[in-house]
């Protein structure tokens, strides 16, 4: 029920500048690239990038985000939940493994074509940022299928209401999020630059963002699926 996209019909050396200037219909999305002080964000100002590049150690070994799994009654793998839920056109999947199936769903980055020494979440997210054609980007991990429909317009309202912020983070009431988050993608520097220095902390990234905390009182949503009892 999602658009298939192969490797080979997006090549990753077009998910640059290039591929927009090859697509007129993207020639807008260029321009908003460009421009830091937008207020108002729209669904097609955003690409959604899905954090899937785990190690695969935990659940015996499987590829969470693929996992089947029913939620709001329709039984479909972790990451179509979280693809349903942003309904967001363009999908960015950082993955390291099972890259044909990820590549059914939306454009691949793998860890090792970002020419840097890292691991963790955050290679996801610095991929999301320097590949995206949009002037924001949607940050979620792959393994926290339980999410809204929609779940996103909080965010972008909260940017809406502080233009001058770089970022907002979804807060539960219990606890930050960061790995559920709207970044603007001029902050690839700021990251490639964190990531520099041996940094791995998401939390400790955002920090030195000052982000706008959006706060949603539902910390179920944004739980992640570490053992099988969590898909009960």
């Amino acid at each position: 029920f999602f658009k298939q996209k192969t490797a080979y019909e997006i090549p990753l050396r077009l998910v640059g500048s290039e591929m927009c200037i090859r697509d007129r219909e993207d020639d807008r999305l260029v321009i908003n690239k460009l421009s830091p002080h937008q207020v108002r964000v729209n669904s097609f100002d955003i690409t959604l990038a899905i954090l899937c590049g785990g190690q695969a150690s935990r659940m015996l070994g499987i590829n969470k985000p693929l996992w089947p799994m029913t939620h709001n009654g329709t039984q479909r793998a972790m990451v179509d939940h979280i693809i349903a839920a942003a309904n967001i056109d363009r999908v960015l999947i950082s993955a390291n493994q099972s890259l044909s199936q990820y590549a059914q769903r939306g454009s691949v980055i793998t860890d090792a074509e970002l020419g840097l020494n890292g691991a963790g979440p955050l290679m996801g997210v610095l991929a999301g940022l320097r590949y995206a054609q949009t002037p924001w980007l949607l940050i979620c991990p792959g393994d926290t299928p339980f999410l809204e429909f929609g779940w996103h317009h909080d965010l972008m309202e909260g940017i809406g209401r502080a233009p001058q912020v770089d970022a907002a983070v979804i807060h539960d009431g219990v606890r930050r999020q960061p790995l559920h988050a709207l970044l603007r993608v001029q902050l690839e520097s700021s990251l490639t630059d964190y990531l520099g220095r041996g940094e791995r902390s998401a939390l400790g990234w955002l920090d030195t963002l000052h982000p706008a905390e959006i706060s949603v009182a539902a910390p179920g949503l944004f739980r992640s699926v570490n053992r099988f009892d969590d898909l009960l």
